[in-house]
């Protein structure tokens, strides 16, 4: 997920831009665990972070967790119990 909000900073105006993945895991019948996997943040001044976009999403896209990770994951934690 992508969430973006703008701010200022010293007068002049900034972004943030936070990426994060939400993972939903049933735990036991009706409960479930929710967690963040990894969280990153990125600012700029305004109009900073449309112009680095290609960088961020390159650095994003090297360690976000894809859905088959997370499943891979949660097979390996069932193994070691």
């Amino acid at each position: 997920m992508r969430l973006r909000c703008r701010y200022e900073c010293r007068g002049q105006p900034w972004e943030r831009e936070i990426y994060f993945t939400l993972a939903y895991a049933p735990v036991n019948a009706g409960i479930a665990m929710w967690n963040v996997q990894p969280a990153f943040a990125c600012s700029a001044p305004k109009g900073g972070l449309t112009a680095g976009a290609p960088v961020i999403r390159t650095v994003i896209a090297n360690v976000n967790f894809t859905p088959e990770w997370l499943a891979s994951y949660g097979v390996v934690q069932q193994l070691r119990r």
